[in-house]
C-alpha cells in the first residue's frame, strides 16, 4: 500500500462459506487462513493500541519544545462506523475521504524541532458501496475527540483573485551577505544556494539588491562621487564595488542559475510558467553631492557630508520639481545603474539603435523598445542581471540614521512624473517600477495620490506598489504583526482608483519587499521560545498578506552572521541562514570575521557555546552545521510555503472555522452545545496558552471563535475591557481597548490601561421584548472632544476587499460608531463561570468573537498548477495545544487530521 493516500482495503478472514461443506484439505486451508486472519487482526490491534498510547502522549501530554522520537506510521482501524473511542483527545492519524483524493502532510514542530518537513502519513477511508444504492456518504464523526474539530472551510474551485498570481518569494542580496557568502566554504556556497534557490531547497524565485550602499553595508559607497556631474559621466559602469569575485552581482548570477537548473518547466494551465528569476533594485540614498545638507554639516555646506541621514520633505537639492538639475541626475542614475547590470549587451543595442535610426529612419522609440526586450532576453539567458524592477526609494517616510532619502507622497510623485517615469520609459521600459516601499499603514494614503489618474500624472509610470512588514515603532514583537486590515482597504482603493482606467487594478503588482525580525539572531540568543516565534510571525504574515491579494513576499538580508551582520550603524537583525564558517569541520576561521565590527548589548553568542549535537536536537541541522551553515527554523516555516506555492498560483476562499455544533455520539446530528477548538465542552477556561498578542499595539479583530486565550477579555471594575498575556520571554502583559481609533489603521488597538489612553465604557444590557435581548451595548463613557459622535458604542467594522480569501469574517476590525446601528449588539457574560468571549452575530455568515490580533490556527489554501500537487493548504498552529481539524470542499468532507502545539504543516493534494 502506498504510504500517502492510497485507499485502504478491509482485512478479511475467508470466503464466509461453512466449515461443513469443506473437504478435509479445505477444512485445513480454512483453519490455516483463521489463525492467519486472527493473528493479522491481533497485530493490527496491538499497533493501534501502541498507536494511540503514542499519539495520546504526543498530543495530550507533551510540553512544546520537548523533542520527540519520529512517529512510524501505522495502520488505523478502517471501520469509520465504529465511534473513535472518547478516551483519545486528538484525531490520531489524518484520513481522506475519497479514494481517489491523495493527501501528504509535511510537518514542522517545536515538539519535535530536529525533524523539519517531516512527512505525516495520510490514509483513505474506503468507500462503502452497494450494486442497487449508490455509494454512501462518509462520516467524519465530528467533534468525536476530546477537543473539537475546527472546520477549514475551502472552496477549491474558487480563486480569490482570479486575475492576480503569485510571483513568488525571495530575500536580499546585500553587501552584509555577499561578506558572508564570500566567507565561506565552496562546498557551504554551493549548500546555501542550493538551500535557498534549489529543487532540494525552498525555491525563492524573487530577489532584492540595493542601489548604492545601504545599513547593511560596512561602510557607505556610490558609483559617482564628482560633485557636479549631472550627466554622470564618471558613473563607474562596471559596478565594481558590487560586481567583485562572490560579491553581490556573483550570488545573483549564481542563484539564478541554481534556480533556473532546479525549476525551469513549462507552463500548466497558467499563464505563469515557473524557472523565471526576478530581481528588483532599491535605493537607500543617492550620492552626497545630490544631497541637501543636514543641520550636522558644518555651516555653510553646499551639499550634505556623507550619505546617511536625509531632510524632509526630500533629501534632493532643489527638490524633485520639473527643473530640478538633481532629479534628472538621479533619474539618470538609475537608468545607468539598470545598465550596468547588463553592460555587455547595451552597447550592441546603442550601435544597432544608431544604425537603424539614420540609415532606415525607423523611429527611435519603438527600436529601443523592441531592442531593450530582445536585450533582456539575451541577458537573462547569458546568465547577465537583468532586473525586473525598481522601487522609487526605500523607506521613503523616515530620515533614518544609515542611509536614506525621506520623500513625501508629493515629493515622490513629482519625482516619477517629472524624472523618474520618463528616464525609465526611454532607456529601459521592460522595468517594472513600484512606488512607496515603506509600511503599510500609509500605503493608502500615498496611492490615493500617486495612482490617482486626476490627481497626478505619476501614474502613468507606476506599475506596482512595495510595501515593508515593520510596525514603525520601537516595538520590535510588532513586527509582521499589524496591517492586515490595511492591507485590504488598498485593495479595495485600487478597485476604485483603477475604475476608469484602461488597466485593470489586478495588473497592479503588490509586493511584500522586506521583512526581517530585529535584534540579534535566533541562533546568537539560544532561546527557544523566541527563534520559534519569529518563524511563527513569518508564516501568519505571508499568509494573511497572501490571503489579502499580494502578489509575493521578500525578506530582507539573504544570510548573516551569527549576531546578524555586519551594519556600519549597528542595526543587527535576522535571516533565516546564518553564515558560520567556524562551526564547519575542520575550519580554523575565528568566530568573529574582520568585516564585523559591531558593538551590541547582547553578550556572548550562545550558539556557539552550544555544542553540534545540542544545536541539532534545537532545530539547526548538524549537517549544515558541518559546511558553517546555521539553518533556522525561520527557513524552513518559510519553506512550508515558498517550495510547494510555485509561481503562477493564486490563492483560494478559505478560513478556520469554528467546531460544529455535532456531539460525536457518532451520528453527526446537531446538538445545542457550543463547541471550540482551544476548550472541550463544559469548560470555560480558555485555551491555547499564553496570549502573545495582548500587547499595546496589536489591532483589535474579529475571527471565529476558537476558545483561546486571544479571545478572551476581561470586565474590570474601571469599566475598561481588558486582556492579560505574556510576551515572547514569558514576561506578563495587560492592555486594554484605546480610547480613540488608530489614525493609520482605521481600527481600535489595544493601548496603557491609563486614564489617559484606555477605553472606559457602560455596559448597558438590552431590555426584554427588544429585538437584541440578551445582546448588550458598550457604550464608551469618555469620548473624545473632537468626536463627531457623542453617543458612540464599540461596533464590529467591515473588511474592504470584502476579506479576500479569508471573507468577512476573517479579521473584521473592532471600531468605534454609532449606537444605533446592528454592529453595536454583543453577547457577553461576565461571569466568573463565563468563559470571558465577546461576540458578534452582525456578520451574516456567522458568529466571530473579538481577538487580539488573529487566533491562533491560521490556514492559507492556494491552487498550485506548478507545485508538487494541484492544490495547497498549509496550517499554521501558534498554540500551545494541538487542534483537530476537518477540510471541507464546501460541503464535501476531503480530510481529517490533527496538528501538535507550535507546528505548522503543509498539505498537498490532489484529485479532490
Amino acid at each position: 500500500m502506498s504510504s500517502y493516500g492510497g485507499e485502504m482495503q478491509p482485512l478479511t478472514g475467508g470466503n464466509g462459506s461453512s466449515s461443513s461443506q469443506k473437504g478435509e484439505g479445505e477444512s485445513k486451508k480454512s483453519c490455516s487462513s483463521w489463525v492467519g486472519t486472527v493473528a493479522k487482526f491481533a497485530v493490527v490491534a496491538l499497533l493501534a493500541v501502541l498507536a494511540t498510547k503514542w499519539y495520546d502522549s504526543y498530543f495530550n501530554s507533551t510540553p512544546a519544545g520537548t523533542p520527540l522520537a519520529p512517529l512510524a506510521p501505522v495502520l488505523p482501524s478502517t471501520d469509520e462506523d465504529e465511534t473513535p473511542r472518547s478516551s483519545l483527545q486528538y484525531r490520531p492519524y489524518c484520513l481522506t475521504y475519497h479514494s481517489k483524493t491523495t493527501a501528504r502532510i509535511l510537518q514542522t514542530s517545536m515538539g519535535s524541532p530536529s525533524q523539519q518537513w517531516s512527512h505525516i502519513p495520510c490514509y483513505a477511508q474506503p468507500e462503502k458501496v452497494q450494486l442497487w444504492a449508490k455509494t454512501t456518504p462518509p462520516n467524519v464523526h465530528i467533534n468525536a475527540y476530546g477537543f473539537p474539530d475546527s472546520i477549514l472551510n475551502i472552496s477549491f474551485s474558487t480563486p480569490s483573485f482570479p486575475k492576480r498570481q503569485i510571483l513568488g518569494f525571495g530575500a536580499a542580496f546585500t553587501e552584509a551577505s555577499a561578506l558572508n557568502y564570500k566567507s565561506l566554504s565552496e562546498r557551504g556556497k554551493e549548500t546555501l544556494m542550493e538551500l535557498y534557490f534549489g529543487k532540494t531547497g525552498i525555491g525563492y524565485s524573487l530577489g532584492r539588491v540595493h542601489i548604492n550602499s545601504c545599513d547593511f553595508s560596512v561602510a557607505s559607497y556610490s558609483f559617482d562621487d564628482q560633485d557636479g556631474d549631472f550627466d554622470l559621466h564618471h558613473f563607474d559602469m562596471n559596478v565594481t564595488h558590487d560586481n567583485q569575485p562572490d560579491g553581490m552581482m556573483d550570488m545573483i548570477r549564481r542563484a539564478t542559475s541554481v534556480f533556473r537548473t532546479g525549476w525551469s518547466q513549462p507552463a500548466t494551465n497558467t499563464s505563469m510558467a515557473d524557472g523565471g528569476f526576478k530581481m528588483y533594485a532599491s535605493p537607500w540614498s543617492p550620492p552626497a553631492w545630490m544631497k541637501n545638507p543636514l543641520d550636522k554639516d558644518a555651516v555653510g555646506a553646499t551639499h550634505a557630508e556623507n550619505m546617511t541621514g536625509s531632510t524632509e520633505p526630500s533629501c534632493l537639492r532643489e527638490g524633485t520639481g520639473k527643473h530640478s538639475k538633481y532629479a534628472r541626475a538621479w533619474a539618470l542614475y538609475f537608468s545607468k545603474f539598470l545598465t550596468a547590470c547588463k553592460l555587455f549587451f547595451y552597447y550592441l543595442i546603442v550601435i544597432l539603435e544608431n544604425l537603424y535610426t539614420s540609415q532606415f529612419g525607423f523611429n527611435r522609440m519603438s527600436l529601443k523598445t523592441t531592442f531593450f526586450s530582445l536585450f533582456s532576453f539575451v541577458a537573462d539567458r547569458n546568465h547577465g542581471v537583468p532586473l525586473w524592477g525598481i522601487t522609487v526609494q526605500n523607506e521613503p517616510e523616515f530620515p533614518a540614521p544609515w542611509e536614506a532619502c525621506a520623500y513625501t507622497p508629493k515629493a515622490e510623485a513629482d519625482f516619477v512624473a517629472y524624472h523618474l517615469g520618463p528616464q525609465l520609459r526611454e532607456d529601459h521600459p521592460d522595468v517594472k517600477v513600484l512606488m512607496f516601499d515603506h509600511n503599510k499603514d500609509h500605503m493608502i494614503t500615498w496611492a490615493k495620490l500617486l495612482l490617482n489618474k486626476t490627481a497626478h500624472p505619476a501614474h502613468k509610470y507606476i506599475n506596482g506598489t512595495a510595501y515593508h512588514w515593520y510596525a514603525g515603532g520601537m516595538d520590535r514583537l510588532l513586527d509582521g504583526g499589524v496591517g492586515s486590515p490595511n492591507l485590504h482597504r488598498f485593495q479595495s482603493t485600487l478597485a476604485e482608483l483603477f475604475r476608469n482606467h484602461t488597466e485593470r487594478h489586478d495588473d497592479h503588482v503588490i509586493l511584500g519587499s522586506e521583512a526581517c525580525h530585529c535584534p540579534y539572531t535566533g541562533y546568537g540568543g539560544g532561546n527557544i521560545e523566541i527563534y520559534w516565534a519569529r518563524a511563527e510571525r513569518y508564516a501568519h504574515t505571508i499568509l494573511a498578506d497572501l490571503a489579502a491579494g499580494s502578489n509575493g513576499w521578500v525578506e530582507w538580508n539573504l544570510v548573516l552572521d551569527s549576531v546578524g551582520g555586519p551594519n556600519h550603524l549597528n542595526n543587527l537583525c535576522d535571516t533565516g541562514i546564518l553564515a558560520v564558517p567556524h562551526r564547519a569541520i575542520n575550519s580554523t576561521t575565528p568566530p568573529k570575521l574582520s568585516f564585523e565590527k559591531t558593538n551590541h548589548s547582547f553578550g556572548d553568542s550562545v550558539g556557539d557555546s552550544r555544542t553540534r549535537a545540542e544545536l541539532n536536537a534545537l532545530g539547526f541541522p548538524a549537517k549544515y552545521l558541518d559546511v558553517g551553515l546555521a539553518v533556522q527554523p525561520m527557513y524552513f516555516y518559510m519553506g512550508h510555503i515558498s517550495k510547494y506555492v510555485r509561481p503562477g498560483s493564486r490563492v483560494l476562499k478559505g478560513l478556520v472555522e469554528e467546531s460544529k455544533t455535532i456531539d460525536g455520539d457518532g451520528d453527526d446530528e446537531p446538538t445545542n452545545v457550543k463547541f471550540r477548538a482551544f476548550r472541550a465542552p463544559g469548560q470555560v477556561v480558555a485555551g491555547g496558552g499564553l496570549n502573545d498578542l495582548a500587547r499595546n499595539g496589536v489591532e483589535v479583530t474579529a475571527w471565529p471563535c476558537e476558545g483561546s486565550t486571544r479571545q478572551i477579555f476581561k470586565w474590570t471594575s474601571k469599566q475598561r475591557i481588558e486582556v492579560l498575556g505574556h510576551d515572547w520571554l514569558g514576561r506578563p502583559t495587560k492592555s486594554c481597548l484605546a480610547r480613540e481609533m488608530d489614525q493609520s489603521f482605521k481600527g481600535i488597538v489595544l493601548t496603557e490601561c491609563t486614564d489617559k489612553l484606555a477605553a472606559t465604557f457602560d455596559r448597558v444590557k438590552l431590555p426584554t421584548g427588544d429585538k437584541f435581548e440578551g445582546f448588550v451595548q458598550f457604550v464608551q463613557t469618555n469620548v473624545p472632544a473632537h468626536s463627531k459622535l457623542s453617543n458612540r458604542c464599540l461596533v464590529l467594522g467591515g473588511l474592504g476587499n470584502g476579506g479576500g480569501a479569508l471573507g468577512p469574517r476573517g479579521g473584521a476590525q473592532a471600531k468605534y460608531g454609532s449606537c444605533a446601528s446592528p454592529a453595536s449588539m454583543w453577547k457577553h457574560d461576565d461571569g466568573d463561570e463565563a468563559p470571558g468571549e465577546i461576540i458578534s452575530a452582525f456578520l451574516e455568515q456567522g458568529e466571530v468573537c473579538l481577538t487580539t490580533g488573529w487566533p491562533f490556527l491560521q490556514m492559507g489554501a492556494f491552487s498550485t498548477p506548478n507545485g508538487e500537487s494541484e492544490n495547497t493548504v498549509v496550517l499554521l498552529n501558534e498554540a500551545r495545544d494541538s487542534a483537530n481539524y476537518i477540510m471541507y470542499n464546501g460541503s464535501d468532507p476531503v480530510l481529517s487530521g490533527s496538528i501538535p502545539p507550535r507546528s505548522i504543516q503543509t498539505v498537498l493534494l490532489d484529485d479532490i
